[in-house]
């Protein structure tokens, strides 16, 4: 069940999404030398880059290792990704406003300096990896849905036949029953109590 979870291009798609939340990570220091930071007093740079790089590693994870819950929590920090990556762009078109229209020192445009092509190149490349993350992570929430969907409502039981695992169904084996012929033992636990002399 698992395995088209693997199949499909999940690999390369989380090694995309650590690549480029570092990318992300990097830039977030070097909104330090901007004059507009938004997005650095929300620090969506730092604590959308951990998000995306669990994600991440989750989803690799699940290539080596697959369970359920690999493939579950990759699908929940995809879609935690994509609800950050949303905000990091948000913010940062608001840096991209700030920088290039906010820059007038009283109503007048006649006092108008240049923006500075430094921060807006910082916020254009944010606003580009967050749209690149955003893609990413809603393609890996995707692919995750799509497995979970398919997953049994019957639990799968294996049998170990000459060291080869074949599947069977869980209801061609009944539970086990349990017949108490007595009652289990009491426990008793003697409780030190104050002794008089």
């Amino acid at each position: 069940m698992y395995q088209r979870f693997v199949q499909q291009k999940t690999r390369e798609l989380a090694i995309v999404l650590i690549v480029t939340s570092v990318v992300q990570f990097l830039l977030g220091f070097g909104t330090l030398f901007t004059n507009v930071r938004y997005i650095l007093y929300s620090g969506a740079p730092f604590w959308g880059t951990v998000c995306y790089l669990i994600a991440g590693t989750l989803t690799l994870s699940v290539r080596r290792s697959p369970s359920l819950c690999l493939v579950k929590g990759s699908l929940a920090l995809s879609i935690l990704g994509a609800i950050v990556g949303c905000i990091g762009i948000i913010l940062a078109c608001l840096d991209i406003v700030a920088v290039t229209y906010l820059k007038c020192s009283n109503l007048y445009l006649s006092s108008c300096s240049p923006p500075n092509p430094g921060d807006i190149t910082v916020f254009s490349i944010i606003l580009i990896t967050n749209v690149l993350l955003v893609c990413v992570a809603i393609s890996l929430a995707v692919f995750g849905c799509k497995v979970l969907s398919h997953e049994p409502t019957v639990p799968q039981v294996y049998l170990v036949q000459n060291g080869v695992a074949v599947p069977a169904p869980a209801s061609a084996f009944p539970p086990p029953t349990v017949v108490f012929t007595q009652s289990p033992p009491s426990c008793t636990v003697p409780v030190e109590g104050n002794s008089q002399h």
